[in-house]
């Protein structure tokens, strides 16, 4: 297992980037699709009705879908064929926004927040976790009822995540513990080394390996097949909240409440840091032909940062 000595927090000038567009309050949730587009998620407030907001490549905003003010939705993503987004609000509501109509669909009314969810390659089934009634759930989008549905039992569970093949969902909460489960929402295993809550899951594209993000300010990284710790990625010195593989599978991304986005090697090397400036960049994603790296942030802006 390779390991990497902390480094040092570094106060400097925001990195070079490009604003991509603009919400009115914090981006809590930020995805990129196939082609290119972005989603935001975040609170409606005031005039803006939407929580869920698309964005082209080049900033310009595509539309958007929500439940009125005062709802927050902490994710969103648009389905692989690219002809829907799922998200998850505040409400208790998990809704699908048809992206060539703009007619939006509830699902159900859970018991809590669809916090985080994942789709399936062939845009047929989602994945997700539930911060209230601590519930992962398969979904059957056709349909609008899940398919198979578990208890995570000791918490709640705040970020899930599929791999590319379906057959592994993988979910994690403040039991510290990385949950993975069959797509009969049968548990079938346990990834244990984080010391803090989970806070971001990704497999890589060909689902190999899977990056997990902690308060406990470390990204680890594990191989799927062994279910082992290859990895601890160490030199955040606060909590780390989100991660990402880039497209050709051989680094991740993570950001974290120290105001910096950090570049990894697989071996668990630092090859770069980015400051996105005062502000802390909540969530991340990278653009499909890999040349930038999409950042949500606190101050409501979408920074896109060159690779």
């Amino acid at each position: 297992m390779h390991r990497v000595a902390s480094a040092k927090a570094k106060t400097a000038a925001p990195s070079p980037h490009r604003v991509v567009g603009q919400i009115g309050t914090a981006v809590l949730g930020v995805s990129c699709a196939a082609d290119g587009s972005i989603v935001t998620a975040g609170f409606a407030r005031g005039k803006e009705l939407h929580q869920v907001v698309r964005w082209s490549r080049d900033g310009k905003r595509l539309g958007g879908f929500g439940t009125g003010t005062g709802v927050v939705c902490w994710y969103a993503e648009t389905s692989p064929d690219g002809q829907t987004i799922a998200a998850g609000f505040g409400d208790c509501t998990l809704r699908l926004w048809d992206v060539a109509s703009g007619k939006v669909r509830t699902l159900e009314k859970l018991g809590g927040i669809v916090a985080s969810l994942a789709w399936s390659a062939d845009s047929k089934h989602l994945f997700t976790g539930n911060c209230g009634d601590k519930m992962v759930r398969y979904w059957d989008v056709a349909s609008g009822h899940p398919v198979a549905e578990a208890p995570t039992e000791k918490s709640g569970t705040w970020f899930v995540a599929l791999s590319p093949d379906g057959k592994r969902g993988v979910s994690g909460a403040s039991d510290k513990i990385i949950h993975i489960w069959d797509p009969t929402a049968r548990a079938v295993g346990q990834l244990l080394g984080h010391t803090g809550k989970i806070l971001a899951l990704r497999f890589s594209p060909n689902g190999r390996w899977l990056a997990s993000a902690s308060q406990d300010r470390t990204v680890r990284l594990w191989d799927m097949k062994k279910r082992a710790q290859i990895a601890v990625l160490q030199g955040h010195r606060k909590q780390v909240s989100g991660v990402a593989f880039l497209p050709s599978g051989d680094g991740v991304v993570s950001t974290s409440s120290d105001r910096t986005l950090r570049l990894w090697t697989m071996a668990g090397e630092e090859v770069r840091v980015l400051f996105p400036g005062p502000q802390t960049a909540q969530c991340i994603a990278i653009a499909p032909d890999g040349r930038e790296l999409i950042a949500g942030c606190d101050d409501g802006l979408v920074r896109a940062f060159a690779l």
